[in-house]
């Protein structure tokens, strides 16, 4: 009697190739599931599990914190609005603050909102300050050039002896100017002014005269503050 032999342990019926006369069995699937892999109908829901959010970093927090405190915002008017953020050194107008907290108010303006508004006018109001500087002293410029022209040109000490002239009167402004008022020539252009050099140069002229000389005794310099004033009595 003839003995089978029995298959290889490696295989099993379901796994042994067949003869090669056999024929070829339908092809797999391009892509098996993995194994073990869960499918829409063996899914079990008690298994399932939320994946865990990912913890957040203290800036990331405090990002997260500012755009919901934007979100709250953006629902519309607080109860109250907080201090408006000003530029450093703008004085707000406490009057037009109030009444623009109250318009605000009115289109349900948030905070935030309100704040770009508050930006917006200040930067306007910022801008307008310094054009109205820039012309103020372009005019200041054009003046005192126009002064110390028609200084050069005076009939009285102007014309070739104008330097000459200028130094009589800055050594009466050096006599007797203090530097407060030499500042406020200075920064006002007053000190290019036709009617304040001839004032210094007369001065100047009636100190050389008199024969007065800085430093000398109070009874000199009382004569000289006389000479150009003329008497208190």
């Amino acid at each position: 009697m003839t003995v089978e032999a029995a298959p290889a342990a490696s295989e099993t019926v379901l796994t042994t190739e067949a003869p090669a006369t056999a024929a070829a069995p339908a092809a797999a699937p391009a892509s098996a599931p993995a194994h073990g892999a869960e499918t829409v109908l063996t899914t079990d829901e008690s298994k399932t599990t939320e994946t865990p959010k990912p913890t957040l970093t203290a800036e990331e927090q405090a990002a997260a914190d500012a755009q919901a405190k934007k979100d709250d915002e953006a629902k519309g008017a607080p109860e109250a609005y907080t201090d408006f953020k000003l530029p450093e050194n703008f004085k707000a107008n406490d009057q037009f603050l109030g009444e623009f907290k109250n318009i605000a108010k009115e289109l349900n303006l948030s905070q935030e909102q309100a704040q770009k508004l508050v930006d917006l006018q200040t930067k306007e109001g910022a801008n307008t300050a310094q054009r109205f500087t820039s012309e103020l002293q372009a005019h200041v410029d054009k003046t005192a050039t126009g002064w110390a022209t028609a200084a050069k040109a005076d009939p009285e000490y102007g014309g070739e002896k104008f330097t000459e002239n200028v130094a009589i009167a800055k050594q009466a402004l050096d006599t007797f100017g203090t530097p407060e008022l030499k500042n406020l020539l200075k920064e006002s252009r007053l000190g290019s002014h036709p009617e304040v050099i001839r004032f210094m140069f007369k001065a100047g002229k009636a100190i050389s005269q008199d024969g007065f000389v800085p430093g000398r005794s109070a009874s000199a310099s009382k004569d000289a503050a006389s000479t150009l004033y003329g008497s208190t009595k």
